[in-house]
């Protein structure tokens, strides 16, 4: 994000409508987005270590407290106006960003503000649309004050997912939101029935078709089923929040499917919602017509986006009882404590670009611990060498290999996923039509390399004349691209990979009744 947050105009397009305060704010439905942008400032500071975003983060918090008044509130409503509505949300994602600063950064007074206005928030019993539970839990757990819990249990009826708002209902952000704070609420007092809702939605995305092939889900932010991909599909803030809810549930369960899920939405869905310099960010995410641009830094969307990005360091590696498991594969490093000893763990690759991931591991001292390896649906025939010899005890069909060692100073795991073209048969609007993956990797038809492409246009592909791949830097480094031949003739058609903004066409028919189309992975298997 460092071609984003950095280049925003925090002062005119956030600050100030706190510092003015109006009956009706300049601003879509009287919502800013300051929480979601401090929160996602807060973690990417903390993350990072870099001195220039911990300043900045230091000046919003600073600037943002001035505004607080003596009751508590922080917003941009007078007072005949607060508390309702789109202001409660605000409120919520406020209190927690601040109580992000507590944790990462040890700011008391940023705890005390998220106090005082949740305080209030209490005493006025105000209606809200999302956001308030995530704060109220993340209160409880820094402050260990009872009633933080409390009122998530007693008036938003979290534990028996009763109240919430129409946008818990309705919305898939605000469906799944939910399910997430079940999850969180289930990590602070487990109980079975907490994780019933989100199995609820994770049924719906993956058995009964509301998830689309670039793994988000919604039209115009409601769940839908029709894949058609081209009216406003794929809100970023509903990519973010089923992101999170699969992160949770891999957490309390173990299940490498989710994982699974998680690097088609990163991949596809969410690299997608931001342009390739970094600067501006989609509110939906279509993938069967040209793509747009939110033409604002505020809202809800863009925040989350930011916030989503902060959260993916969280989600490349999972310390376990035994040791570590490694859930997405990229260029990283992690520190972690196993058995009292301190190990570095990193990786090694470009994936997705190439097949293999080289994992090295750097204990202090010898140590006995677990190493465990997300193995992808996808693949087949994978292999994992521990340094160069043939892993014993892994099998072809394993979704997650597991070595328990003792580990040593430059021990060295190599995993190779082989990337072979995969035809994904659609479903509904585009049955009997296919989309082209490679590994998680979704690609698109772009107007921009074929230039005779229209959302129009009829694309019948000979499925034996799919290229290997080549590199194209266009849209990221170490990007890929291949080509195929239209039929009837010689044309050919280009490919490039979701990401590229220019895609407007994702499905096409093939020519060979034969070409082997397979049903999507995730639709195949019952979690």
């Amino acid at each position: 994000m460092k071609h984003n947050i950095p280049n925003i105009d925090i002062e005119n397009v956030f600050l100030k409508h706190f510092r003015q305060r109006n009956a009706e704010p300049n601003v879509r439905d009287g919502f800013v987005g300051i929480g979601m942008l401090l929160d996602a400032l807060v973690r990417f500071a903390y993350a990072s270590r870099d001195n220039d975003l911990i300043r900045l983060k230091s000046c919003v918090t600073e600037e943002l407290l001035k505004t607080q008044d003596a009751d508590g509130y922080i917003g941009i409503f007078i007072p005949e106006m607060r508390m309702q509505g789109w202001d409660t949300h605000e409120g919520g994602y406020i209190i927690l960003a601040l109580v992000s600063d507590y944790t990462c950064f040890q700011n008391k007074k940023s705890l005390d503000a998220a106090r005082r206005y949740a305080d209030l928030l209490i005493e006025k019993q105000v209606t809200w649309i999302t956001g308030l539970e995530d704060a109220f839990l993340a209160l409880y757990q820094a402050t260990h004050d009872s009633k933080y819990l409390d009122y998530c249990l007693q008036e938003f009826g979290l534990a028996e997912f009763r109240g919430g708002s129409v946008h818990h209902s309705r919305h898939v952000y605000g469906f799944v939101e939910r399910c997430l704070m079940q999850l969180k609420l289930y990590q602070i007092c487990p109980e079975e029935k907490l994780l019933y809702k989100p199995h609820v939605a994770v049924e719906l995305l993956v058995n009964l078709d509301a998830m689309d092939i670039i793994g988000s889900a919604g039209v115009w932010e409601h769940f839908d089923t029709n894949q058609q991909g081209n009216e406003c599909n794929a809100e970023t803030c509903a990519t973010a929040y089923i992101i999170r809810l699969l992160h949770h549930l891999l957490q309390i369960e173990g299940n490498a499917f989710y994982g699974d899920i998680m690097e088609r939405s990163i991949y596809n869905a969410l690299f997608a919602a931001q342009s390739p310099d970094g600067r501006q960010i989609r509110y939906f995410t279509d993938y069967e017509s040209a793509k747009e641009y939110y033409p604002d830094d505020y809202f809800c969307c863009p925040n989350n986006f930011r916030r989503m990005i902060a959260d993916l360091p969280e989600m490349i590696y999972y310390q376990t009882d035994s040791g570590i498991f490694v859930n997405l594969y990229n260029q990283s490093q992690a520190k972690v404590v196993l058995n009292g000893q301190k190990v570095v763990i990193e990786q090694i690759t470009d994936y997705p670009s190439s097949e293999r991931v080289i994992i090295k591991l750097h204990p202090a001292e010898k140590c006995e611990f677990t190493v465990a390896l997300r193995i992808p649906l996808w693949c087949k025939n994978p292999q994992v060498q521990i340094n160069g010899s043939p892993a014993d005890g892994f099998t072809d069909s394993s979704q997650i290999y597991t070595q328990k060692r003792i580990w040593q100073e430059g021990d060295e795991i190599t995993l190779t996923l082989p990337m072979a073209w995969r035809l994904i048969e659609g479903k509904h609007s585009q049955w009997n039509k296919v989309a082209l993956m490679r590994g998680p990797i979704v690609y698109t038809m772009s107007n921009r390399v074929n230039e005779f492409l229209t959302n129009e246009t009829d694309i019948m592909v000979d499925a034996e004349s799919i290229s290997e791949p080549v590199e194209d830097h266009s849209c990221r480094p170490g990007g890929l691209r291949c080509s195929a031949r239209i039929v009837p003739g010689n044309n050919e058609i280009v490919f490039t990979e979701f990401i590229d903004p220019t895609g407007i066409k994702t499905f096409f028919r093939v020519s060979d009744g034969r070409a082997i189309k397979i049903a999507d992975e995730f639709m195949t298997k019952h979690y």
